[in-house]
C-alpha cells in the first residue's frame, strides 16, 4: 500500500488529543475510507462529538467508532446516538456508559436499535463502557 493512501484503521487512544485533534481527525470521515477508529482516552467534550455526530450523517465507510472514556457529556452522547439513525454503516459504537444510560432514558437507545433492525438496515450495536469511578 502507498504511504500516500487514508489510513483504513486509526487508533489513537489516549494520546491527548482533546477537542482540536478530534475535530482534525473528524474530518477524515469526509474521504469515506477510515474502517475503524478507536479515540477512548482523549479528553473529548461536546465539540468534538458534535463534529463527529455532523460527519457521521454522510460517512458510509466507518464501521467501528470507539468514544469511550471521554467527556462528550449527555448532549454529545444524544448528537452521536441521534446520528446512528441516518447512518446505516456504523455497527459498534462505544460511549460512555453514565451519558448513555441517561439517554436510554429520556430518549430510548433501545428504541433507535430496533428501528434500525425493522428498516432492514444492517443491524447497529450499541457497546456500551463503564466507567470506573
Amino acid at each position: 500500500a502507498s504511504l500516500t493512501q487514508p489510513p483504513r484503521h486509526l487508533d489513537l487512544q489516549y494520546c491527548n488529543i482533546h477537542d482540536e485533534g478530534a475535530i482534525e481527525v473528524a474530518r477524515l470521515l469526509h474521504e469515506n475510507t477510515l474502517r475503524s477508529l478507536w479515540l477512548g482516552g482523549n479528553c473529548i467534550s461536546i465539540n468534538g462529538a458534535s463534529m463527529f455526530a455532523e460527519k457521521l450523517l454522510l460517512n458510509t465507510s466507518l464501521v467501528k467508532l470507539d468514544l469511550h472514556c471521554e467527556s462528550i457529556g449527555l448532549e454529545g452522547t444524544q448528537k452521536l446516538i441521534d446520528s446512528l439513525s441516518k447512518n446505516s454503516t456504523v455497527e459498534t459504537l462505544w460511549l460512555p456508559w453514565e451519558y448513555v444510560s441517561s439517554v436510554s432514558t429520556d430518549r430510548g437507545v433501545e428504541e433507535r436499535i430496533q428501528w434500525r433492525e425493522q428498516t432492514n438496515r444492517k443491524q447497529s450495536t450499541l457497546t456500551l463502557t463503564r466507567l470506573s469511578p
